[in-house]
């Protein structure tokens, strides 16, 4: 077994000798959580909640994936694009897609490691209470969130996962110097993916050493190569991001009242507090009880969320519930660790149960699977999205022109229809200007290029087109008049694009 997994090192709450025993049961619970991890990646995106819901933000990783691929998502300085080049060996758009869903949706259930690790290490409880707390987090979340953590394109997961990779590499027995650049390279890259990580892993790193004062010299060196990985993150998107983020300060009593409806609304409170009930009796119940930890992280969670709801980033996005993700995986990983521990110290068939969950909640708050679970975009685009990227299709159009929302599902499904011709459909719209110097060159060989537009008007779709594609008045109007075209009830227009 891996020295990093022992449970008799220093700081954690088991201890004694290590059993041949103790081994293959170490073993056998790092297999099981593999095993629900990939059954988590593989079958919650299948589900009736959360199958056919991407949206402009989604589809676009695939795109992203495979017609440019960026350090950062297109237009921002922030969500290293990790997914899309693990992805980017396979062309083929749908697939793609797929694919970075299921690193998504595995990534978002093993995104409890990042708080349990530092409060045991020992594979047995960590395996159940990840299932268990992702047990907890479906059964008492809205579509729209459970849609947010297990399948949107959010960067929480794999940040958090980094950060309990690096932690148990941290405690591993690898020679110092190895350890150390093995963890600033896994920590800057996870600050670089979610770089508000640091709200969360900064005082984690302070409080448990403040705990475990007899290691403090290992988890200074932590905190100091943390400390590093952070402004390493800073600078690389500064070189290579496009600046954008913006989050400043301004706190205000009106702010709860809007971020606690908001909760309200994508929460079953009534079923989370019983399970909160549940883990209060475990706990007091339990032989290990680490009641500073749970304490220390059960605040750290509620001043994010007092700090979140102070940013003007929040407000202006409505207080989404995809911005308070982690703070409720901090407090649900509580509960879920006390329930794990209780089950385990009374010898209860933990495997069997947390498996038993785990498929009850995929034919129940899931939805089980129906017959479009291999769709990808959201009902509310998608009839259209195919339509419209058919008609493109058909008239050879290499720019789909209008709104974001609308633009980017229909030319995800351009690009599927394209299958394996060699010309791209372009994006006329927000986020589309990675490819401009593309797009231009591409207008230079080839004027008079085909485009499928949203807008009303050749002069509204120009402007669109420039302003995102950010140039200069070099595209311009080309050959016949613009044909008015009617695709799924909506009147657009349908002309040619060159450069000057």
């Amino acid at each position: 077994m891996p020295e990093l997994w022992r449970q008799n090192r220093p700081g954690d709450r088991m201890t004694g000798v290590v059993t041949a025993h103790d081994e293959q049961g170490n073993r056998s619970a790092i297999i099981f959580l593999v095993f629900t991890a990939l059954l988590a990646g593989l079958l919650f995106p299948l589900t009736g909640s959360l199958a056919g819901t991407q949206d402009g933000d989604g589809v676009l990783t695939a795109l992203i994936s495979t017609q440019q691929l960026t350090w950062y998502f297109w237009g921002q300085d922030r969500l290293l694009n990790i997914f899309p080049a693990i992805a980017a060996p396979i062309q083929d758009v749908e697939w793609n897609l797929h694919f970075q869903i299921f690193l998504r949706s595995l990534c978002a259930y093993l995104a409890p490691l990042g708080v349990l690790v530092f409060i045991q290490r020992n594979p047995r409880v960590l395996a159940a209470a990840v299932a268990i707390t992702n047990i907890i987090l479906i059964v008492s979340m809205s579509q729209y969130a459970q849609f947010n953590v297990y399948v949107q394109h959010n960067t929480f997961g794999i940040s958090l996962v980094l950060f309990a990779v690096s932690y148990l590499v941290f405690w591993s027995s690898l020679p110092a110097a190895a350890r150390w650049v093995l963890i600033l390279l896994i920590c800057s890259v996870a600050y670089a993916t979610n770089y508000a990580l640091l709200m969360y892993s900064i005082p984690a790193i302070i409080g448990f050493g403040m705990l475990r004062l007899p290691e403090w010299r290992r988890f200074a060196s932590f905190f100091a190569i943390n400390c590093v990985a952070v402004l390493i993150a800073k600078y690389h998107a500064q070189a290579f991001g496009d600046p954008s983020t913006a989050f400043g300060l301004n706190f205000t009593l009106e702010a709860y009242p809007h971020a606690f409806a908001v909760l309200a609304e994508n929460l079953n409170l009534p079923v989370l507090s019983v399970c909160a009930v549940i883990a209060i009796v475990c706990f007091v119940s339990n032989r290990q009880k680490p009641v500073l930890e749970f304490l220390g992280v059960a605040l750290l969670a509620v001043a994010m969320f007092i700090l979140l709801c102070g940013t003007q980033w929040l407000q202006t996005n409505a207080y989404n519930i995809r911005y308070y993700i982690t703070c409720g995986i901090l407090l649900t990983s509580l509960m879920g660790y006390a329930i794990a521990v209780h089950l385990v110290e009374r010898k209860r068939p933990v495997g069997f149960l947390c498996i038993a969950g785990l498929v009850a909640c995929l034919f129940i708050p899931l939805g089980g699977f129906k017959s479009d679970y291999d769709e990808l975009v959201n009902p509310r685009w998608r009839q259209d999205s195919k339509e419209i990227a058919k008609v493109a299709h058909e008239t050879q159009a290499r720019f789909v022109i209008g709104g974001f929302w609308d633009v980017w599902p229909t030319v995800f499904e351009a690009e599927e229809l394209r299958d394996g011709e060699p010309q791209m459909v372009y994006g006329g719209a927000f986020r589309g200007h990675a490819l401009t110097e593309e797009i231009l060159e591409s207008l230079r060989k080839e004027p008079g290029q085909n485009a499928l537009c949203f807008l009303p008007e050749v002069q509204a779709c120009l402007d669109e087109l420039k302003s995102n594609l950010r140039t200069a008045p070099e595209v311009s109007f080309s050959g016949s008049p613009a044909t008015a075209v009617s695709v799924a009830g909506k009147q657009m227009i349908e002309f040619k694009v060159s450069v000057n």
